[in-house]
């Protein structure tokens, strides 16, 4: 099991805080997500899609109509230091324009980027459009998979891996860096929608305990502490510096699909105690 064991005060139920609907790059349309969730037995559910709230409408009216809590959420990438850092936010206001201009930023970067590594590709003798990868892209916000179904399609790799390792991998010569906000960049952008920000799955990947507590000067307001690839000691530990800082602690699944090896729904999730707060946002 990872992240912090659940006590018996705990049994009241249990939350997933961090899902993906096909609106990012998950694969169930967010009322499928729901009725999933559902089945599955969790009381409360966060949808937070990349940079992207067009699911959240239909994720909380299925979720209204089960008797789920519903929390809108959103996750945001932005560079630490060289470093990826994923921070969510939770409780924010769907429709509030400087989010929705940030969210058109990155989407209209993330067409540049593809648009530009195709050039790239294009200038290495690889025969393909920008039209095949949008095909492949559906609702999704435009990436590398995309761009490397594309190939695959197209013929011109075997696998997702020979695209990333020839092509389009950070070291491979079409590669083009992506558009990222500043870690207090992404905290002000929440905080402003009036909700509360959230550090993604902590301590996996480069980043460490010291790196951690360094980003907290950002303004975050929580920590992941439960995350499926995240083992339960460092779970533990991240759980004590949220009770140490006064911290909100959050977790989840981090669930794309199940054709994406990922823990399934109701595997990997959170005492309700841990979404309270957050619900208690989204009344307010």
């Amino acid at each position: 099991m990872t992240g912090p064991s659940p006590t018996p005060a705990e049994a009241d139920g249990r939350a997933d805080l961090h899902t993906h609907s096909h609106y990012s790059d998950g694969v169930l349309a967010p009322a499928e997500l729901v009725r999933s969730a559902h089945a599955a037995g969790i009381r409360a559910l966060a949808l937070t899609d990349h940079d992207s709230v067009a699911g959240l409408a239909e994720a909380q009216a299925e979720s209204k109509r089960l008797g789920i809590a519903f929390i809108p959420g959103v996750e945001l990438s932005s560079l630490h230091h060289g470093m990826e850092v994923h921070i969510l936010g939770y409780g924010m206001d769907p429709k509030n324009p400087e989010l929705l201009a940030a969210l058109e930023r990155f989407t209209q970067a993330r067409r540049g980027r593809i648009e530009k590594m195709v050039g790239n590709l294009r200038g290495l003798g690889v025969a393909i459009t920008l039209e095949q990868v949008l095909a492949e892209a559906g609702r999704g916000p435009l990436g590398r998979p995309h761009l490397a179904a594309a190939l695959l399609k197209a013929g011109l790799v075997k696998n997702f891996d020979e695209a990333f390792a020839v092509y389009i991998g950070r070291r491979s010569p079409a590669y083009v860096e992506k558009y990222r906000l500043l870690p207090r960049e992404a905290v002000d952008l929440i905080h402003a929608a009036g909700g509360l920000a959230v550090i993604a799955h902590p301590l996996i990947g480069r980043m460490t305990y010291d790196g951690i507590v360094a980003l907290l000067a950002a303004g975050v307001d929580g920590l992941e502490v439960r995350h499926p690839k995240m083992p339960s000691e460092q779970g533990e530990r991240l759980l004590q510096l949220t009770r140490e800082r006064g911290l909100l602690a959050g977790g989840g699944s981090d669930f794309h699909g199940e054709n994406r090896s990922d823990a399934p729904l109701g595997q990997s999730t959170v005492p309700m105690s841990y979404a309270a707060p957050l619900l208690k946002g989204v009344r307010a």
